[in-house]
């Protein structure tokens, strides 16, 4: 079938059905009807709303130039404002009625009669009846139209169906040419050529249809650049909470790696992977190319000298690996120019920042174009060093608060190391000490000395290594010389055979030996009774045990230490050997079950299970610990001592045949880290909501506006409204941009000059808009001498919020006042600036929420004008000014709010400790 014909069959059929127009009359008559209630509803529900203050004041003037403007409303005719008791207090009316019979009142509002529709609404607020309103529509316009389309509808419809069929061939034709040209342009569009435009020619309909569709195509170009423009903008705002969740993981991530570390350590793992695993984290979270972690050991002389930890051996950017492929030797060129940069951080014991390109390097060292060195401190000593290098932003001081917890922990873990390696050394000592012992002949490591009367007869190397005299000269000596006059009594006998005595003979005892010099020394000596001929002689077997001394002084000292770390540890730890009986509780774990060290003693592995069942928030979900695998984390909600969320985590110890040996939980508090979460998911989900509240109404009226017809004075309410919830709507974004602005950048982008506070506070009064129809804030004093440190630009946002809101929430009569104050507040200088309304006033009991994000005092008030965001952008502005905000309200009585800030010298001061 030909386009034609389907054109000509489909006029006819419409024009046929034009006829069925009369029959649809009564149904839009009926729909004309409800939309003429529904609208005066709506002017009588205005009316009443409007009429609120005039009726409360009484005032009739008002009154009835309501009543005058209403009447001038399409279709309406009557109007009426009647007191409590139904009596008239004002009427208007647009027709002239007979006064057969009936009053002007009656007739007016009489709800039988046939051509008036009658409104009624109560007028009260805050509960009290104050009238009634009284609204008549005319229905004679309708009336009159549905009378003359129904004689004249029927004639229209048959007319307008035989010219359809007489011109639809030559009507179809032609469309068929011009539909051509709107499809060629469409499938040019559907290319992706936005914005195409169709020639023009002629003067009819269709050289209209493609004016429109040319205007279409702009417009439809325009809304593709600003729907690319609003993409662009939604990609920035999504960048931004991006950059939050990413500081968010790398916390997170420096936690896990501290716990890492301190379950490495406690895992015996060896010193080579634990460093190793730091230098990762390091690199890794810091996002710079290269850097060194060494170990600060200072020699007997006095010079320090760099054990090296961990080296980075590879970029963390395919560019910067390739670079270092090229320079680096056996990492030789790396080493020598961190080990040199690392030398200022380490002399001046604090971090050392430079984001300039390092010159004077070691031949052969690859570039080097920023560097952050951080010593690592314990006591007053430094042991270690961090020294990292060419990262793409360069370094800055938030570098140095990130890793302060992990350089604690690495410095911990660099004295622990430090002692198991020595303890490590020390034990290897003694297993030569002992191979000594057993191979004495061959390494001479005891000294042996032979006695004869009490007089020296022989003696080996070793000996006189030990009592430091020249090689030949000890044998003629008294043995008694070589000991100290305490240990004289006990080894007298020496000198005379019969004087020995079974309790010395044959054991080994510590004794104090006096070398050539007169110094003493602890030394092991043993004594054995060996006959030679007729005479009875000695041996004595001599060992210097002064390392050993120092050795076990140092181990004892190390264990105290373990000890100690394991204490004074924030996180819980609990042993239990292969039969589930207590081995090891440490107080943060006693502090977490609400038990003393004697209650826990007799714990066994059920015992404690049932314990933190009964704890558990939700006792049946909970897992027994044999339960879980070894290394597997789960969470624990606890309930009892104190509502806390733990990360617990199995370790199973195995020996060396692969029987389990013991179990090793470890407990990690995260109840901070969880009530963070939820606070960020609950300020998402209020800050959705707000934003859905302005949207809904602009989508809604939006709505209304386009698929209905209204009166000039309702259409320009309706875009009133929806100019003001954009408004409101673009505030609030704003507010949030703000507060979220100052919450990643604190006060990096404060620019601070030293002012007046009273003359800041003028400059922003002369500035500041005052309400139409309400007074100016009033100075009460001025106060010379106020020198602050301030950003202009951040405190005026502060001052003006608090301005602002004094206005909102007081009457129109009530005076706003600001007024200057100083005081010593814990020994430092504060001005303060206090803005003091007269206005609702605020519960006490709510004075600490007030500064909360999205809160306000009764959000279904009428008087709520605001989002909740501007104190909240007030408290966060004076908290990076280092001053406070201190709020005074009564129900009632007005609110004080006043704004704090530090002296400029005591400013001066705050920002050096602050930078040291």
């Amino acid at each position: 079938m030909s386009l034609r014909l389907k054109t000509i069959l489909g006029i006819m059929l419409i024009e046929a059905l034009s006829i069925l127009l009369y029959f649809a009359l009564s149904v839009i008559y009926d729909s004309s009807f409800q939309e003429l209630i529904k609208r005066t509803q709506e002017q009588a529900s205005l009316l009443a709303y409007a009429s609120q203050g005039a009726l409360n004041n009484n005032d009739l003037v008002a009154l009835q130039q309501l009543a005058d403007k209403t009447i001038a409303s399409q279709d309406i005719v009557l109007v009426r404002i009647d007191d409590p008791k139904n009596k008239p207090v004002v009427q208007a009316d647009n027709r002239v009625i007979a006064a057969e019979n009936m009053t002007l009142q009656e007739k007016m509002f009489n709800s039988s009669t046939a051509d008036i529709y009658r409104a009624q609404r109560a007028v009260i607020v805050d509960g009290k009846l104050l009238g009634y309103v009284v609204i008549g529509a005319s229905l004679t316009p309708y009336q009159t139209v549905m009378d003359y389309l129904r004689h004249y509808s029927v004639i229209l419809v048959l007319g307008k169906v035989l010219l359809s069929i007489l011109f639809s061939a030559l009507l179809a034709n032609y469309l068929v040419r011009q539909l051509k040209s709107l499809q060629q342009a469409t499938q040019v569009m559907s290319t992706g050529a936005v914005g195409y435009q169709i020639p023009l020619s002629g003067s009819d309909e269709f050289t209209s249809t493609r004016a429109s569709f040319n205007l279409m195509s702009e417009k439809l170009k325009e809304s593709y650049t600003q729907l690319k423009q609003a993409l662009n903008k939604s990609e920035h705002n999504a960048a931004t909470l991006l950059l939050r969740e990413q500081e968010l993981l790398i916390k997170q991530k420096m936690l896990d790696a501290i716990n890492q570390l301190q379950y490495l350590y406690i895992s015996n793992k060896e010193s080579l992977v634990l460093f190793e695993y730091a230098r990762d984290v390091v690199l890794d979270i810091s996002g710079a190319h290269y850097g060194l972690f060494a170990e600060v050991i200072y020699e007997v002389n006095g010079k320090l000298q760099l054990h090296i930890l961990g080296l980075s051996d590879i970029d963390v950017e395919k560019a910067g690996s390739e670079l270092f492929k090229k320079y680096q030797v056996d990492g030789a060129a790396l080493l020598a120019s961190l080990s040199n940069l690392s030398k200022s951080s380490v002399l001046q014991r604090q971090p050392v920042i430079y984001n300039q390109p390092v010159t004077d390097l070691p031949a052969g060292s690859p570039p080097l174009t920023n560097y952050l060195g951080m010593p690592i401190i314990i006591g007053d000593n430094v042991v270690g060093v961090i020294v990292l290098s060419n990262h793409p932003f360069g370094f800055s001081q938030q570098h140095i608060e990130l890793f302060k917890p992990l350089l604690n922990t690495c410095g911990q873990l660099i004295i622990a190391s430090r002692g198991r390696r020595e303890l490590e050394q020390t034990r290897q000592a003694l297993a030569n000490s002992e191979s000594q012992l057993r191979n004495i002949v061959d390494t001479s490591f005891d000294g042996i000395i032979t006695t004869k009367e009490g007089v020296i007869n022989s003696a080996n190397q070793a000996a006189e290594l030990i009592f430091q005299i020249p090689s030949g000269q000890l044998q003629g000596r008294e043995v008694l010389s070589l000991l100290t006059e305490e240990s004289l009594p006990d080894y007298q006998w020496l000198c005379n055979a019969q004087l020995s005595t079974d309790q010395i003979l044959g054991k080994q005892a510590d004794v104090l030996g006096k070398r050539a010099d007169g110094s003493l020394f602890p030394m092991e000596l043993a004594v054995t009774e060996m006959v030679l001929g007729e005479r009875l002689c000695f041996n004595l077997v001599v060992r210097d045990i002064s390392k050993r001394k120092l050795a076990e002084a140092q181990i004892e000292s190390l264990v105290r230490e373990l000890e100690a770390s394991r204490d004074l540890s924030p996180n819980g730890f609990v042993a239990f050997d292969c039969h589930e009986r207590l081995r090891l509780i440490n107080p943060a774990m006693l502090n977490i079950l609400g038990k003393s060290a004697s209650e826990a003693t007799m714990l066994t592995l059920p015992d404690f299970d049932f314990l933190l069942s009964s704890m558990s928030q939700n006792s049946e979900q909970y897992r027994a610990i044999k339960d879980l695998k070894d290394g597997e984390f789960d969470l624990l909600n606890l309930h009892y001592p104190q509502k806390q969320t733990l990360k617990r985590f199995l370790r199973i110890q195995y020996s060396d045949d692969g029987v389990c040996d013991g179990y090793l939980i470890y407990f990690r508090d995260i109840t901070q880290e969880a009530n963070l979460d939820k606070m960020r998911t609950q300020f998402l989900s209020t800050a959705a909501h707000e934003l859905r509240t302005p949207t809904a109404s602009i989508v809604g009226y939006s709505e209304l506006l386009s698929k209905h017809e209204f009166s000039e004075d309702a259409r320009s309410e309706i875009v009133n409204t929806i100019y003001r919830q954009s408004c409101n709507l673009a505030s609030l974004i704003n507010e949030l941009l703000d507060l979220a602005r100052l919450e990643a950048r604190a006060n990096q982008d404060f620019v601070y000059v030293s002012k007046n506070l009273s003359v800041l506070v003028q400059e922003l009064l002369e500035k500041w808009p005052t309400p139409l129809g309400r007074m100016s804030p009033k100075l009460l004093n001025e106060i010379d001498g106020m020198g602050v440190v301030v950003d202009q630009d951040k405190f005026k946002i502060a001052f003006n919020n608090v301005l602002s809101n004094a206005y909102k929430y007081s009457d129109n009569q009530q005076e706003v006042t600001v007024e200057l104050l100083t005081r010593i507040h814990e020994g430092i200088q504060q001005y303060g600036v206090r803005i003091h309304d007269r206005g609702i006033g605020i519960p006490e009991h709510l004075h600490g929420r007030v500064f909360d994000p999205f809160f306000r005092v009764d959000a279904s008030s009428s008087r709520s004008l605001g989002n909740g965001l501007g104190l909240s952008l007030v408290k966060e502005i004076m908290s990076l000014l280092n001053g406070q905000v201190e709020i005074f309200s009564r129900p009632g009585k007005g609110t004080q709010l006043t704004l704090w800030l530090l002296a400029d010298n005591h400013f001066v001061e705050y920002m050096e400790g602050y930078l040291q």
